[in-house]
């Protein structure tokens, strides 16, 4: 009698025990599941993104940074943050500021602490929260600043990603305008109509920053807009033109990396077949107007990107920046273009 009712006593409690696994496991199991799909909680995620800027306002780093988006996956949450212009330059110079004037009263980095906020207010396990930076979000454009931030191995994380661009400056001084004589383009005044060097104030009042543009834009439209490919139509966009003048000039082929041979075009043409495979170009040309003691100069960073040939529309990220695989080339191609633009004004 005795053996039986221990061994009862002890079924009872290994019944008990598993009951209580069983409701503890499905329970977890439940919770579990809700927890690690995002999704399921997306309308307070967005909510939660003024409450984000709110505090990025109230930190003083709202003048610098704002919430562009936040993108809600099962099992990540990623927030863009964004700056108050797209031009590379601005945008590097502006974090750079922030995050030394931030890291100087402050013991963690900025990049920590715009990370650890947003676990803070989205109620997120690190291990699902993400942010990234991007120096523009039009998806028609390529980024050139970018920034991960992110949580790995018990610690935040950082990932750069930066084009370096080929810069050029072109200078104009009295030397390149010699052949000018008294009465071209300005009034003046020259003894017997001898040449006459001009100074550096008349050499500005001849090619003033908008003539300039005007001249480079129609130059580049010229230089660009050729079919030299099956498929491909080249389109110079404005992408600015005001203190500088960006252009970005997409579908090209040939133009920085020479590849393939033309005829063997035209043979795969005879046989009915297309050279839709040669790498599709892109440039982005940013040129800034600078007044010198001798007159004035031409600053031109030529950034340089390349993607599939078999793709009409390369996407975001589809691009390879061409100083991964091909700096001889846009270095040599720099150099050539230089001289291109110092023929346009002589």
């Amino acid at each position: 009698m005795f053996y039986f009712k221990t061994k009862f006593n002890n079924a009872m409690t290994t019944l008990k025990q598993l009951t209580v696994l069983f409701f503890f496991f499905t329970f977890s199991q439940s919770i579990f599941s809700q927890s690690e799909n995002l999704k399921n909680d997306e309308a307070f995620f967005k909510n939660q993104e003024k409450i984000y800027q709110k505090w990025l306002d109230h930190s003083g780093l709202g003048k610098t940074l704002s919430v562009n988006a936040t993108i809600v996956k099962e099992d990540k949450l990623i927030l863009y943050l964004q700056f108050p212009f797209s031009d590379t330059d601005s945008v590097t110079n502006a974090w750079n500021q922030l995050k030394t004037d931030f890291e100087k009263k402050n013991s963690l980095s900025l990049e920590q602490e715009l990370f650890y906020k947003m676990v803070s207010i989205m109620e997120l396990r690190q291990s699902m929260a993400f942010i990234q930076l991007y120096d523009t979000y039009d998806t028609r454009v390529e980024y050139c600043f970018k920034r991960d931030i992110f949580y790995k191995d018990e610690r935040v994380l950082i990932e750069k990603e930066m084009c370096r661009a080929k810069k050029e400056e072109v200078h104009f001084d009295a030397s390149d305008f010699s052949n000018l004589r008294d009465g071209e383009a300005l009034k003046i005044s020259g003894e017997n109509g001898n040449k006459k060097k001009l100074t550096p104030i008349e050499i500005r009042a001849k090619f003033p920053r908008r003539l300039v543009f005007d001249r480079i834009l129609n130059f580049a439209k010229n230089k660009y807009e050729k079919t030299k490919c099956d498929k491909r139509y080249p389109k110079v966009r404005v992408l600015e033109n005001k203190e500088v003048l960006r252009l970005e000039i997409v579908d090209l082929c040939r133009e920085v990396i020479e590849e393939g041979n033309p005829n063997t075009c035209e043979i795969l043409k005879w046989f009915g077949h297309d050279c839709n495979w040669i790498k599709r170009e892109r440039l982005i040309l940013t040129f800034s107007y600078v007044e010198t003691s001798a007159g004035f100069s031409i600053h031109c960073i030529i950034d340089g990107a390349y993607g599939s040939g078999y793709y009409d529309q390369v996407r975001r990220g589809g691009y390879i920046n061409m100083e991964v695989d091909f700096d001889l080339e846009l270095e040599h191609y720099a150099d050539l273009f230089k001289e291109e633009i110092r023929t346009l004004f002589r």
